[in-house]
């Protein structure tokens, strides 16, 4: 599990650190940032969680209702950022984390910032009764921002299709595939930048 978990979480940074440096040699003016930009973008709220799938022994993975949502976004432009982004769902019978990076879309304006990402990382499954899987994981989704104030904003949704797996060591069982659902809301803090218009 260890070799695993090293082999992706270096893939990630290779992904992280190629986008970067596209994005800091592109050179045209439409794609430099506004002063009065946010250059940090730390979100922190509530996070709902369907895994969509099954455990190797048969039961249905059943939706998690208590969950937390913590990400960062590095602008580097009107248009990119780089997001680091972890969740954390809980149930008695199974907990799910995950901790993925990639790049963000977002579209910056005086009131509202939609945003686009795909994100890959790893997923840490625990279900009740079972061992923990450390598996691959990928999120594909986006979201709306709010700006409630020059520095604070209200992230009114982000839903995010996540795909990981589970499989059952030491056992001849198939690996459960999961296609899930995350929606998640709560309080942006926008660091960086000049005050603009709100």
């Amino acid at each position: 599990m260890s070799h695993r978990f090293d082999v992706y979480l270096g893939r990630v940074l290779a992904v992280i650190v190629a986008l970067t440096l596209f994005m800091a040699l592109v050179p045209t003016a439409a794609l430099a940032q506004d002063d009065t930009q946010s250059k940090v973008d730390i979100f922190a709220g509530y996070s709902w969680y369907n895994p969509g799938g099954r455990i190797p022994t048969g039961g249905k993975i059943p939706s998690i209702n208590k969950g937390f949502g913590v990400a960062t976004s590095f602008n580097i432009n009107r248009f990119f950022a780089l997001a680091i982004d972890t969740s954390g769902h809980y149930r008695k019978d199974i907990n799910i984390g995950t901790v993925m990076a990639g790049p963000q879309i977002k579209l910056h304006s005086d009131h509202f910032v939609p945003f686009g990402e795909l994100l890959f990382g790893v997923a840490r499954l625990s279900p009740g009764g079972l061992p923990t899987y450390t598996p691959f994981a990928l999120a594909a989704g986006g979201g709306m921002d709010v700006k409630l104030a020059h520095y604070i904003s209200w992230r009114v949704i982000q839903a995010d299709y996540i795909y990981t797996t589970y499989k059952l060591k030491g056992a001849n069982l198939p690996t459960a595939r999961l296609d899930g659902t995350r929606i998640q809301g709560g309080l942006v803090l926008n660091l960086g930048g000049n005050s603009g218009p709100v």
